[in-house]
């Protein structure tokens, strides 16, 4: 009987070695199939490549590739690969030990109406490196004169065109400002000024008036509107009278404006200075390009948000009915709030 114990235990541990030593080096184990795209995280340990490998179907043991790494005595490199479903260890540690790991991509969203300082704010809130601010004042190659800015303007506001960027990690604020200027140059060239030259208009001044849009238009329908007004108040000799550009010389985006602020002489004062201001004050989508470029045909002079209208404008030529609804819309903030006065379903 013991004889038979001894044998039984002896062949059970051979099968189990056999078993442990096929598991390990997957003789019949292939390159796999599909394609599988695999991040590897820098810095990350044997034990999390393996169980990120496990996770996303690559191989089917992180133990058993963990093992194979250690014996095996391999480095691992950081960055994005493309591996397949079902590879054996083996296969699976050449391809993460002879790839050139690609950087992983990283969505970047630039939302239109945002300045410089605002796009700054937000990277430097994500701990992105550098400074976009800096770095946007001007940039090799890229020439604002050739849409009618002046040969040195204070910085890129304006050109900076605002999209969703895959940029590489770590994300690098010149190859996003690159990307920008050069999605830029894109969408102006499906831009026709002629009705905006007609009226003295350079493509620089379509696209001022664009940022002015962005800044004061909630809703899309009403961006013509809002164009029409700023062409009729330059027509008129009128001042544009638009706080904000002064949340624009402050960066102060809080809706709140001291006295002190809206008295200021700068000149992207326009409620006291007349004409536009001397940049764009932020970045203009193509939508807002177009009508800025396009206004609609209206003799409309003075605008303001809707009591109850969701973020839409209401629009007219006439000072004692804006001064109305001028009366209106304060009421309605003095007695709920600017949010639930302009959003009152919500």
């Amino acid at each position: 009987m013991l004889r038979r114990a001894i044998a039984l235990i002896s062949l059970i541990v051979v099968v189990v070695v056999i078993w442990f030593l096929v598991s390990l080096v997957q003789p019949f184990a292939g390159s796999g199939s599909g394609r599988v795209i695999v991040v590897i995280p820098r810095d990350a340990s044997t034990s999390q490549i393996g169980s990120i490998l496990a996770d996303d179907g690559v191989i089917g043991s992180s133990f058993f590739f963990e093992l194979r790494a250690k014996l095996g005595g391999d480095s691992f490199r950081a960055g994005t690969f493309v591996l397949a479903h079902g590879m054996s260890y083996g296969a699976a540690l050449g391809a993460l030990t002879s790839q050139t790991g690609v950087p992983p991509e990283i969505p970047v969203t630039i939302i239109p109406g945002k300045s410089r300082w605002q796009i700054n704010q937000l990277l430097a809130s994500e701990h992105v490196k550098g400074s976009y601010l800096a770095d946007s004042l001007s940039v090799k190659g890229f020439d604002p004169a050739a849409y009618g800015a002046p040969r040195h303007p204070a910085s890129l506001e304006g050109f900076l065109y605002p999209d969703t960027y895959d940029l590489k990690s770590p994300l690098s604020i010149p190859t996003l400002i690159a990307d920008q200027l050069a999605e830029f140059k894109r969408e102006m060239a499906t831009v026709n000024f002629r009705y905006a030259e007609s009226k003295n208009l350079t493509p620089y001044n379509v696209l001022t008036i664009a940022s002015l849009e962005e800044a004061e238009a909630f809703t899309p329908g009403d961006l013509r509107r809002v164009a029409s007004v700023i062409y009729n108040r330059l027509r008129d000799g009128m001042s544009l009278g638009l706080d904000t550009t002064v949340a624009y010389i402050f960066n102060n985006y809080s809706g709140n404006l001291t006295d002190a602020q809206l008295a200021s002489k700068s000149p992207w004062n326009t409620t006291n200075r007349l004409g536009l201001p001397p940049t764009p004050i932020d970045s203009p989508a193509i939508n807002a390009i177009q009508a800025a470029a396009h206004p609609a045909d209206t003799d409309y002079t003075y605008f303001i948000v809707k009591v109850c209208g969701d973020g839409s404008l209401a629009f007219t030529n006439n000072i004692t009915t804006f001064d109305q609804l001028s009366s209106a819309y304060n009421a309605a903030v003095a007695k709920r709030g600017q949010d639930k006065a302009e959003f009152c379903g919500h």
